[in-house]
Formats: C-alpha cells, sequence, structure tokens
C-alpha cells in the first residue's frame, strides 16, 4: 500500500469516528430531550395537584367542622353551651321573655281591678286617697319584680343547665334545625328566619315568680313564642345543603391531604415542593383567618336588629367559630412546621451546620456517658442499625395524632412537635455506633466501617435534591 493509500485509509477512519461521535451525541441529546419532556410533564402535573389541593384546603376545612359540629352533639353543645353565661346573650333573652310575660298577662289591668275590688269596701276617703296613689307603684313594684325574677333566673346555673339541656335533649341543636324537627328549641321558619324558641325559659319564670308568692304568676300561659335570630335567606339554602355538608365534611380532607401528598411525589425536586407547598397551605390558612374575622363585622352589622344586640351577635359568632380558629392555626402552624423539618434536611448551609452540630454533641454526650461506665448496650447498637426504621415511625405517630385527634389545636401541634423533636434527639444521642479503629490499626479485610465519620459537605446541585 502506497503512503497515498494509507493517509486515505487513515482520513477515512477519522471520518467514520468522528460520524459515530456525532451520532452517539445526537442520541444522547435526543434521549435527554425525552427525559426532560417526562420531568416537564411530572412537573406540571406536580403543579396542577398542589394548585387544586390548595384551592379545596379552605372549603374542606369549612365542610370538615360543619360536618362535626352537625354531626357530634357533644361537640356542638361545647360550642353553644357557654353562650348561656354570656351578659349580652342573657340580656337579650331576659329582655324577650319578660316582653312575652307582659304580653300575656296584663299586669296594670290585674293590679287595677285588684285595687277596684280594694275601693268597694267602704274604706274612708283619706284611705281610699292612699289607695289610689299606691296602685301606681304597686304596677311598678310587680313589673320590677318580673324583671328581677327573669334576670335573676337567666344569671343562674339553673338557666345555664336549662339551655345545655335543650340543646342535648334535640341530639344536636342545628341538626334538628335543619332538619325541621318541630320540637327543636330553634326552628327554621317559612320566611327562612332562625329562631330562638321561649317557652321553656318561660315556664322557668312562671315557677319561680309562685314560689316567691307572686300569685299573679299563675295567670301567665303557656307560651309559644320565639326571638328572630337571623332572617337571612342563606339559612333555608344551608338547610337545603346540610346532607351535603355532612358527606363532603367526611371525605374532602382526605382528598384534599392525598392531593397534597400526590404533587409533593410528582415533583422533580420534592424537597423544594414540599416547602413551597407548606409555606403555601401557611398563607391559605392566614387568608381564611382573614375571612373569618371580616365575617365577624359582616354578620354583626346584619344580624344587629331588635330583640338581637350587637355584642350578643358577636358573642354568638365568636362561640360559633372557636373551634374552626383553632383548627385553621393549628394547621396553619403544622404547615410551617413542616417546611422547618424540609429546610432542616436540605443543603442550606445553616441547615448542614445545625446537623453537624447536633451530631457532634450527641456524640460527644456519648462518650463522655461511655467514660463513666454509662452505656446502652445492646439496645443502643438495635437502635444504631434501626435508626432510620425509628425515625420514620416517629414521624408516621405524629403525623397521624394530629389527622386524626379531634379537637385539633395549636396546643396539640406544638405538643406533637416538641414530642417528635424530642424522640428524634433520643434516639440520636442513645444510639451506639460502632467503636472507631485505634489509630494506626491496620483494617480488617471485610470489617464494618467506623461510624460517626465527619459529615461531608452536601451536594447543592438542584438535580440532587429529591427526598
Amino acid at each position: 500500500m502506497t503512503a497515498g493509500d494509507a493517509a486515505l485509509a487513515a482520513r477515512i477512519a477519522e471520518l467514520e469516528a468522528a460520524n459515530a461521535d456525532l451520532g452517539r451525541r445526537n442520541a444522547e441529546l435526543e434521549a435527554s430531550r425525552s427525559v426532560g419532556g417526562r420531568f416537564r410533564g411530572w412537573s406540571v402535573l406536580s403543579a396542577i395537584l398542589i394548585v387544586l389541593a390548595l384551592v379545596l384546603a379552605p372549603v374542606s376545612l369549612v365542610a370538615g367542622y360543619a360536618k362535626n359540629q352537625l354531626t357530634s352533639t357533644d361537640q356542638f353543645v361545647s360550642t353553644l353551651a357557654p353562650l348561656a353565661k354570656d351578659p349580652a346573650v342573657q340580656k337579650v333573652v331576659s329582655d324577650a321573655v319578660v316582653e312575652a310575660v307582659e304580653s300575656g298577662v296584663d299586669i296594670p289591668g290585674t293590679t287595677a281591678e285588684v285595687f277596684s275590688g280594694l275601693k268597694q269596701l267602704d274604706l274612708p276617703p283619706r284611705a281610699e286617697t292612699a289607695l289610689a296613689a299606691l296602685q301606681g307603684p304597686a304596677v311598678l313594684g310587680l313589673q320590677s319584680l318580673l324583671k328581677s325574677t327573669v334576670a335573676q333566673i337567666v344569671a343562674s346555673d339553673a338557666f345555664a343547665q336549662l339551655w345545655e339541656q335543650a340543646l342535648r335533649v334535640s341530639h344536636t341543636q342545628v341538626t334538628a334545625t335543619l332538619s325541621g324537627d318541630p320540637k327543636a328549641l330553634a326552628q327554621i321558619g317559612s320566611d327562612g328566619s332562625l329562631r330562638l324558641q321561649l317557652g321553656p325559659i318561660v315556664a322557668a319564670v312562671k315557677k319561680q315568680l309562685i314560689d316567691n308568692g307572686a300569685t299573679f304568676a299563675q295567670a301567665i300561659p303557656d307560651v309559644d313564642r320565639s326571638i328572630v335570630l337571623s332572617t337571612s335567606d342563606t339559612v333555608g339554602t344551608v338547610a337545603t345543603l346540610y346532607t351535603l355538608v355532612v358527606a363532603v365534611g367526611t371525605w374532602l380532607p382526605w382528598v384534599c391531604l392525598a392531593l397534597l401528598a400526590a404533587g409533593v411525589l410528582a415533583a422533580r425536586r420534592r424537597r423544594r415542593a414540599l416547602t413551597a407547598t407548606s409555606v403555601a397551605l401557611a398563607l391559605v390558612m392566614l387568608v381564611l383567618g382573614g375571612a373569618i374575622a371580616v365575617g365577624r363585622e359582616v354578620s354583626a352589622g346584619a344580624l344587629s336588629h331588635a330583640p338581637l344586640t350587637r355584642p350578643a351577635v358577636l358573642a354568638g359568632y365568636d362561640a360559633v367559630v372557636a373551634a374552626a380558629v383553632d383548627t385553621i392555626l393549628a394547621v396553619g402552624a403544622l404547615a410551617l412546621a413542616v417546611a422547618l423539618v424540609a429546610w432542616l434536611v436540605g443543603p442550606a448551609r445553616p441547615a448542614q451546620a445545625l446537623r453537624t452540630g447536633t451530631r457532634s454533641l450527641a456524640t460527644s454526650a456519648r462518650r463522655r456517658a461511655e467514660s463513666v461506665g454509662i452505656t446502652t448496650g445492646r439496645a443502643g447498637q438495635w437502635l444504631q442499625r434501626q435508626r432510620v426504621l425509628m425515625l420514620v415511625v416517629i414521624a408516621i405517630v405524629a403525623t397521624a395524632i394530629v389527622l386524626l385527634v379531634r379537637p385539633l389545636s395549636v396546643g396539640l401541634v406544638i405538643w406533637v412537635g416538641v414530642g417528635a423533636l424530642v424522640c428524634v434527639l433520643l434516639v440520636e444521642f442513645l444510639r451506639r455506633p460502632d467503636p472507631e479503629p485505634a489509630a494506626g490499626a491496620v483494617p480488617v479485610a471485610g470489617a464494618v466501617p467506623a461510624a460517626e465519620p465527619v459529615p461531608a459537605p452536601e451536594p447543592v446541585s438542584e438535580r440532587q435534591e429529591t427526598i
């Protein structure tokens, strides 16, 4: 072969190698585009699931709260029973009861008949004059006795027990009201108004007056009267949606939770998705809390009408939404706690420094304890082998408590978080890593590497952030 042929063959081989390399790069580029497309598809799905869950979060919380109030007698009674001790509510009830009694018994007319009978006794002129002067004060005295007796009864423990008994006997007041039970203390009228029945309270006032010697009370008839608590047409709408609220309140919170979990799992950068979702959920709870605060003022303006006063409306609103507000605060606190945990396990330098410091502190404490003969022995070795499993169990138990225990409160979330943190620290301090080899010792083949190595800096690459 001549030199020219050899050069040509070499050139051809070089071109073929370059062509093969170009083909390989093209294939890799196409593969990366395909993978990138799949990643983008999963990212879009993750975003859709998370946004849908965040939109449904306030709806599911309100529906779950309403469902608990409508189906749990104890929950409902614990919500409304304290209103019997509120001065503003007591005043509204007292004024309504006095008005109901006075409409059934004509106190001025009854008093006038008594004095007319006395005048027929042929009294001396001066006695008749004095008797006529006493008629007005007698009417005022009876009216004052009626008001003081009503106020005393409404402010007594007996009224609070009567109030609570009325709520409990009707199973739950809202359930009885929305289902149209005619025996309910509160009833929905044909015009959509919500009414509070006064009959049981007037009966108690009548008995108390008779016991105090006020014989005119025997003329008090049975009262079939009520206080209009609300004239809003939405009350009838709520009654129509009662069954739907109970059903939705049962499963929607779990659907919302499943959407959140699926959205985070579908994300390409799961830790970042978990952090962002948790912060967003906390903001949603903040907005929902603001809406409840605005609703408080709107309700006070819309429902403050005779005989209801603004303080009484505000007291009722605060009592009804108190448990919902606690749940909102608890969910917000839980979301912030999850965001904090997601940050602590991430690659941020402060988080790495905190983790390294905790491990160093635990190592130092174990060494000092072992230097004085204190060791966890085989239990510590077992904890070392099962460390990851124990951390997973702690997380599952803490999550189950928050999800299943009701009513949910900020205090419960805080104590669960503190308890979980204490358990994690106990696992870290009680586990017993294998002893490090002595300085200069030759490693034995197959030996387990020494525990507690100095942790290397964690990668900051976004492509390695997934959990």
